[in-house]
């Protein structure tokens, strides 16, 4: 369903870190995941696509020191998630495979920021928890998820860290297809491209 889209031949290495992308390779990944957002055809989307502009998602790097420590690291990885998660499992439903592993770090646009040396440095104010806060943050864009694309987003990175009282919700993940095939790629593409 979606060869079309990736048969531009993927630059990304294996290697811990790489140089800043380019704009084209920015521009391209913009469009690439707006597009795949807009075919969903979910409620609040708009929204959401407003936010990304706004918060610069497409250039922003996803860490200051771990993986995708570079300018457009965070959309890169984005990318790497939804096409790993579903090559995983095909029965997943296509639009949460999108929604999940598309958005699942949105909270970590405007994380970070490039100084003026070129160093990615970390806002003191952002708040920890980037899991928990995509989801609100989704919520208050007034995106519509699913139970299993809450669970898949709020839990991607594991879980293992969680509350007592979240104990019973990580475990109602872990027995998501969903849940599994975005921990399973988020981790992947993480080690994959550690800082």
């Amino acid at each position: 369903m979606f060869d079309q889209l990736f048969k531009k031949k993927d630059n990304t290495s294996s290697h811990h870190s790489r140089p800043a992308m380019s704009e084209v390779e920015i521009n391209a990944n913009k469009a690439l995941i707006r597009h795949l957002l807009k075919s969903t055809n979910r409620a609040g989307m708009e929204k959401v696509l407003e936010y990304l502009d706004a918060k610069d998602f497409y250039a922003a790097p996803s860490s200051s020191h771990r993986h995708h420590n570079w300018r457009g690291g965070l959309a890169q990885h984005s990318i790497d998630v939804f096409k790993t998660a579903l090559s995983f499992d095909d029965a997943l439903p296509a639009d949460s495979v999108i929604i999940t592993g598309l958005l699942h770090d949105i909270y970590k646009a405007g994380k970070y920021f490039i100084d003026s040396t070129g160093v990615i440095r970390k806002r003191s104010d952002h708040p920890k928890g980037h899991g928990r806060r995509s989801i609100l943050l989704l919520q208050e864009l007034g995106l519509t998820l699913t139970e299993d694309e809450r669970l898949a987003i709020r839990w991607h990175a594991g879980g293992n860290s969680a509350s007592e009282e979240d104990a019973a919700d990580v475990e109602k993940a872990r027995l998501s297809p969903l849940w599994k095939a975005i921990n399973r790629a988020d981790t992947l593409n993480s080690k994959q491209h550690l800082g």
